[in-house]
């Protein structure tokens, strides 16, 4: 079955994919109101967090990142890269950094704008729509994507046409509040009419998680289109939609789009040589 791919992961070196659109109107926001710092969380191989770096240097922020986890004695490359990018780092035990990701209402630094973990919130979902306005995608019958927090799939959701399914890929294990947090950023009226289904079954152990069989069909997918995917989003979102197109008949002769999200720099957490490039 023939599928096009949305290069996303080429619209920039460093703020890859998604991360460039669902971040644009939190900027534009902190620029507006005179905030002088943003803050995030994320992980050690965290995409957004390394993008969000960029992107406040690149618009004259400071940045702080809220790191899961105990400070580690060799920091991993995405980390040092943030360092580089001014990035002041924060690091926190994971129960500690689970309750700052419930409540953040702490912080009252009148100057920092607060951007939660992967984007999460309007701001990121209405930048996340955009995305659809830098191709034709309404030719297509069904979209599919990978999801984490669901603020893309949101956006992508807000623009679809009525006659489109959009496929949403789950990476995490056990996100049972998935669409209610998908809907939680869509008024009533952008979610009347709007086709979607999430597929819980191939998270592959759970978020940042990866099997041999994924790797696999991430070298195989390359082999054969030489687009490279990333373990944590695009490859499991390459290794589902080729396991509900062999299963859904319905999908037969339908014009598919892969939206392909970025996020390569997080293979770097992976040993040398499981993927061929």
């Amino acid at each position: 079955m023939h599928a096009d791919c949305a290069r996303f992961d080429l619209v920039h070196p460093i703020v890859s994919g998604n991360k460039y659109y669902k971040l644009r109107y939190y900027i534009a926001e902190a620029q507006a109101t005179g905030k002088s710092t943003l803050v995030t969380m994320g992980g050690y191989y965290s995409n957004h967090l390394l993008a969000l770096a960029f992107s406040a240097q690149q618009a004259g922020l400071a940045s702080i990142g809220w790191v899961r986890g105990e400070q580690p004695k060799t920091l991993s490359p995405t980390l040092n890269d943030c360092i580089s990018l001014g990035m002041e780092l924060q690091f926190f035990s994971r129960s500690t950094f689970d309750e700052l990701h419930a409540d953040h209402a702490f912080i009252n630094q009148s100057n920092h704008l607060f951007i939660p973990q992967g984007g999460f919130g309007r701001l990121g979902m209405m930048g996340a729509a955009t995305m659809l306005d830098d191709l034709d995608a309404s030719r297509y019958d069904i979209l599919v994507a990978a999801a984490g927090t669901g603020t893309m799939a949101a956006g992508l959701i807000s623009r679809l046409h009525p006659y489109q399914q959009l496929e949403i890929i789950s990476v995490l294990k056990g996100s049972n509040t998935l669409e209610e947090d998908i809907l939680s950023l869509l008024p009533e009226e952008e979610q009347k009419h709007k086709k979607y289904q999430i597929h819980y079954r191939f998270h592959e152990g759970g978020y940042a998680r990866h099997t041999a069989a994924l790797l696999k069909t991430m070298n195989e997918f390359y082999q054969e289109t030489e687009i490279p995917t990333d373990f944590v989003y695009t490859g499991k979102m390459i290794k589902a939609f080729l396991t509900l197109a062999s299963e859904e008949a319905s999908w037969r002769g339908k014009q598919i789009l892969l939206l392909h999200s970025g996020g390569l720099q997080g293979n770097r957490s992976l040993k040398l040589g499981e993927l061929m490039y």
